[in-house]
């Protein structure tokens, strides 16, 4: 008695975006085996989901092949370092290295060199995700001045508004 044609390959399911757990039954289900597991960082999956595969789904494998899987383990943390007394420019690119994005909010104070980083937002020892902002508060050694809101006013009045002010300005034009 024929027992039909010998199934040569199989199509991969998809087990993107699914836990581990069941993904595994999944891919057995569909004859094929648990492969190497692999783990990474990533922004969209949250942790203990499957965020690749491969062979791909879609693509044609042998029964009982293995599909390697790579689980994502959510969003990669970062510490804020201390960088209280250290140069902006120091302070800057440390927390760049660490993927980290940079603002600056700037202080006047004669108690330190102008440049000089006298804080964080938020505080050293918070726990950010890569890619958030930290606010470094820097000093400087002249007054500052609160800049009013400019933004849709007429450029005589702007020009006005800040000579009356003593501020230094430039003046540029974009196409839109």
């Amino acid at each position: 008695v024929s027992k039909g044609s010998e199934i040569i390959s199989l199509s991969v399911p998809n087990i993107t975006g699914m836990d581990k757990d069941i993904a595994v039954k999944t891919l057995e289900d569909s004859g094929f085996l648990e492969g190497e597991i692999s783990e990474e960082f990533n922004d969209f999956y949250s942790a203990g989901k499957i965020i690749n595969q491969e062979p791909e789904s879609g693509s044609l494998s042998a029964p009982q092949s293995k599909i390697n899987i790579t689980i994502s383990k959510g969003k990669e943390t970062v510490t804020v370092p201390d960088l209280a007394g250290y140069d902006y420019v120091y302070a800057s690119s440390s927390l760049e290295a660490l993927g980290l994005n940079v603002i600056v909010k700037r202080e006047s104070s004669a108690a330190y060199p102008s440049g000089t980083v006298i804080g964080t937002i938020p505080s050293a020892g918070a726990s950010l995700n890569k890619n958030d902002i930290v606010q470094l508060v820097i000093t400087v050694n002249e007054e500052l001045l609160p800049v009013p809101a400019l933004i849709s006013m007429d450029y005589t009045k702007t020009a006005e508004i800040l000579d009356s002010l003593g501020l230094s300005y430039e003046i540029s034009y974009i196409n839109v």
